[in-house]
């Protein structure tokens, strides 16, 4: 919103511009985006919280044909793992889409990815020219990167930065320029 009333009387400011950050922050679109350009998501459905309450007997079942269990359940448009959650069963998942709903009216719920490792890779730059990070790999405290393990492991006071990560990620040569060109190509 800040970025909209800077460009709106000109004024510069650091970071994405309004358009990126919209898309960037918004799960559901942001995979549409990225599906849409060739760049591979994990997949995902994606409806409404009033669509849930309508009839969530029919969602639940969509979802249990199309990915089976687990599945990760999702706030579409908030950030930091707020609301995220696994679901193993149907009455695992109809608790954790309610939980993400009290967070945000659009959800998004995704195949569970065994075995998961989470790499971060940041971009600089700018679209005619751009270079990517070294790869991090955040250590998680569970199957998915919580909340806990971003802001409140080691030193809560130091936030982010006290998340614990092993830089640079141990991965192969080929895989550390495969995150990194796809990195981006996003971006």
């Amino acid at each position: 919103t800040i970025q909209g009333f800077f460009e709106a009387f000109g004024l510069p400011y650091g970071g994405c511009n309004v358009v990126s950050s919209a898309i960037g922050m918004d799960k559901t679109l942001f995979k549409n985006v990225m599906q849409a350009n060739g760049l591979p998501v994990v997949d995902g459905v994606g409806f409404t919280s009033r669509e849930w309450v309508e009839d969530k007997d029919k969602i639940a079942k969509e979802i249990e044909a199309r990915f089976g269990y687990p599945v990760i359940v999702k706030p579409a448009n908030l950030g930091s793992s707020v609301g995220i959650a696994k679901a193993t069963d149907r009455t695992a998942l109809c608790e954790k889409i309610d939980l993400a709903a009290s967070f945000s009216p659009r959800l998004l719920v995704e195949k569970a990815v065994e075995s998961l490792r989470e790499i971060n890779c940041s971009v600089l730059g700018g679209a005619a020219k751009c270079e990517a990070s070294v790869c991090e790999e955040p250590v998680m405290s569970d199957e998915i990167l919580s909340y806990t393990d971003k802001y409140m492991s080691n030193s809560a006071s130091k936030g982010m930065s006290g998340l614990s990560r092993i830089i640079p990620a141990r991965l192969s040569s080929e895989k550390t320029s495969e995150i990194q060109e796809i990195s981006k190509k996003v971006f």
